[in-house]
């Protein structure tokens, strides 16, 4: 979990040019839940190509909310 938040803030700063601290979880949180939420159906769903895990779909998703996010079309 430690390692996620850190690639979270790493993505809010590369999205949409905002550094979040260490100590800022809340910021994280929403894009956190998305990632823990597709890991988590991810995990049960057995059609997932060979090529793919749920890690990889998690992130996907992540990246898909980040690049929609009006936060990212204003910077």
């Amino acid at each position: 979990p430690a390692k996620v938040k850190q690639n979270l803030r790493y993505l809010y700063l590369r999205f949409f040019g905002r550094y979040v601290p260490d100590s800022d979880d809340a910021t994280v949180q929403p894009l956190l839940k998305v990632f823990d939420k597709v890991v988590q159906a991810e995990s049960v769903d057995t059609t997932l190509p060979t090529s793919s895990s749920p890690a990889i779909e998690g992130w996907r998703a992540v990246c898909i909310a980040g690049f929609t996010s009006p936060d990212f079309h204003l910077y």
